[in-house]
C-alpha cells in the first residue's frame, strides 16, 4: 500500500487502476476456485490440493516456492523494521553517522528476528493466521508514524 502512488506514478492513473482491478479479480477469482475445491474435495490445505492436482512433483515445487517466499517476506520485514528503526532514533536525536552502521543495524536486527519473527515462523498450520493480526497491527502503526 505504501509503494502505491509510486506505481501509480510511474504507471499513470489509468493503467494504475486497470492493475488494481487486475489483481482484485485475479485474487478473488482464484481464492473462489482454490476454496470450491477445497470443499468439493474435502482436503483441508493448499499442500493435499497441490498433490492431488499434479501429484507430489507439483506438491514439492508448492513446498520450495512457500520456502523462498518466507525468506523473502522475513527480509523485508527486517529492512522495513530496521529503516523505521533508524528513522526514530535520528529523530529522537541520536547521532546520524552512529545509527546508519552496520553494528547498528545488526543490534537492531537480530533482537527483532528473535523476538519477533521466529517465533511467528514456529507454527505449522493455518492457525498460524490468527497472528497475522499482530503483523498488521504492527504495519498500521508503521504507517502511522510514516504519516506523522
Amino acid at each position: 500500500m505504501l509503494s502505491l502512488p509510486y506505481v501509480l506514478a510511474l504507471c499513470g492513473w489509468a493503467l494504475g487502476i486497470a492493475f488494481i482491478f487486475t489483481g482484485a479479480i485475479a485474487a478473488t477469482w482464484s481464492n473462489t476456485i482454490l476454496a470450491e475445491l477445497a470443499v468439493n474435495t474435502g482436503l483441508s490445505n493448499l499442500s493435499s490440493l497441490a498433490k492431488r492436482a499434479g501429484g507430489p512433483t507439483l506438491e514439492k515445487s508448492l513446498s520450495w516456492m512457500i520456502i523462498v517466499y518466507m525468506f523473502g517476506s522475513c527480509i523485508s520485514y527486517q529492512i522495513i523494521i530496521t529503516s523505521l528503526f533508524k528513522y526514530v532514533c535520528i529523530k529522537l536525536g541520536m547521532n546520524e553517522d552512529s545509527v546508519n552502521t552496520t553494528w547498528f543495524s545488526i543490534y537492531q536486527a537480530v533482537p527483532t528476528a528473535a523476538i519477533a519473527l521466529f517465533p511467528m515462523s514456529l507454527k505449522k498450520d493455518m492457525s498460524a493466521f490468527r497472528y497475522v493480526s499482530l503483523a498488521s497491527i504492527g504495519a498500521l502503526f508503521y504507517t502511522g508514524v510514516v504519516l506523522i
